[in-house]
């Protein structure tokens, strides 16, 4: 039976890219899965429960949980997957509200669903909590400072609160992709077919296994934290295809 059976499992970004192929692994191990996001769920989702909520919002936040924990048992799972990468920008053009969204959902929002969960996970015992960072969380990137930003502080926020927690039964780790063939790779392209097909070429070859990851590829990476790996906390687990390893 897997370890994960009938456990509560929380997911953000569900509804797409790599938090869709997170809730749909932990689902196949048999925990209860909830996912939020702040697009439309598609119809056939397929999860327990499907929230909008936005991650900055600490208020949805807290009722989400509250709601999830009363219908599904204590959230002893955290996925955080929800994630935003607009641009480019040059640092100096970089707009107020490109910064605030940018590490309001990929910082603060990880954040705030730690904080909501936390207490429910203290109760239960324990937990695992497994933030999605990126190989931008190493290495720099030009155009993308927000982004490059939030992800490095991902990384401090996940060996923070796995210390704070280490004791009372809370894991903490990141798990840090490559470039994943997802919705958000996708929107950054440019408009034009040709131009497109050249960056995908570009962004391939940055990658010495040659190709882009699969969402489902960082999904068992989450899921080996979530049930497997009780003696690692604090950690980040790069799945990268080799991109850091130049």
């Amino acid at each position: 039976m897997s370890k994960l059976q009938r456990k509560t499992a929380l997911v953000t970004g569900a509804a797409s890219g790599i938090g869709r192929a997170t809730a749909q692994a932990l689902q196949a191990e048999g925990a209860r899965v909830a996912g939020i996001d702040r697009d439309a769920f598609a119809p056939d989702h397929g999860l327990d429960i499907a929230l909008k909520v936005d991650v900055t919002d600490p208020e949805q936040l807290r009722a989400a949980v509250a709601e999830i924990s009363d219908n599904l048992g204590p959230i002893v799972v955290l996925a955080n997957c929800a994630g935003v990468s607009p641009g480019p920008f040059a640092g100096h053009e970089m707009p107020d509200d490109v910064w605030a969204l940018t590490v309001g959902v990929n910082l603060t929002g990880s954040f705030n669903v730690c904080r909501a969960v936390i207490p429910g996970m203290l109760a239960a015992g324990g937990g695992s909590i497994i933030n999605i960072g990126s190989v931008m969380s190493k290495v720099g990137n030009p155009g993308y400072v927000a982004y490059v930003a939030s992800k490095a502080g991902v990384l401090g926020l996940t060996r923070s609160l796995a210390l704070d927690y280490a004791q009372m039964g809370i894991r903490v780790n990141t798990v840090c992709p490559g470039f994943i063939e997802t919705p958000m790779v996708a929107r950054s392209l440019p408009d034009d077919p040709f131009e497109a097909q050249a960056v995908l070429t570009s962004i391939r070859d940055m990658h010495p296994v040659g190709r882009l990851g699969r969402p489902e590829e960082i999904a068992a990476a989450v899921l080996w934290l979530a049930a497997d790996a009780s003696f690692v906390t604090g950690s980040e687990i790069t799945v990268d295809g080799g991109f850091t390893a130049r």
